[in-house]
């Protein structure tokens, strides 16, 4: 049979308890703030560099590629179209880690906006790291691109028929 306990006192918070509980509540309430600018940061920074490499990629291969051949220019035509939507799509997920998404919500409970606040910082992470990695991705393939077009390195993905 469980026993029962009954609390009859207990002490009162000291002033350095009350200190951390309040910084506690300060940091959780500046955690959104806070990620959404470092992925402003990040969009800014790395994320449109991304991007405008792949342009300046797009504009320069018709004079750089002139000695390639058809098949080159096929395979490194399409991993640049490729990349350049894999670096569109890395943005995109960046601006909306950054700024949210507008959407009107109703706090109705007590602790309501705690877990709106919460919610969002969760995905605000989740497009954040997902943007990290596409542009990886981009990066990679804009590599693989100009190595098919400039160098004429076979390309590991064919895209021609034959």
């Amino acid at each position: 049979m469980p026993r029962s306990y009954t609390v009859i006192s207990s002490r009162p918070a000291t002033r350095s308890e009350i200190a951390d509980a309040q910084r506690r509540a300060e940091l959780i309430d500046a955690q959104l703030p806070s990620v959404r600018a470092s992925a402003q940061n990040w969009r800014n920074g790395v994320g449109l560099g991304t991007l405008a490499s792949g342009f300046v990629g797009l504009l320069t291969a018709p004079e750089i590629v002139q000695s390639a051949s058809d098949r080159a220019v096929t395979n490194g035509g399409w991993i640049l179209l490729i990349a350049t939507v894999v670096a569109v799509i890395s943005l995109a997920l960046a601006m909306r880690a950054s700024f949210g998404w507008p959407k009107a919500i109703t706090l109705t409970g007590k602790d309501s906006l705690r877990e709106w606040t919460s919610n969002e910082l969760s995905r605000t992470v989740f497009y954040l790291r997902a943007s990290m990695i596409l542009t990886l991705a981009a990066l990679t393939l804009y590599t693989m691109a100009f190595s098919v077009l400039i160098f004429h390195v076979e390309s590991p993905i064919d895209f021609t028929c034959r």
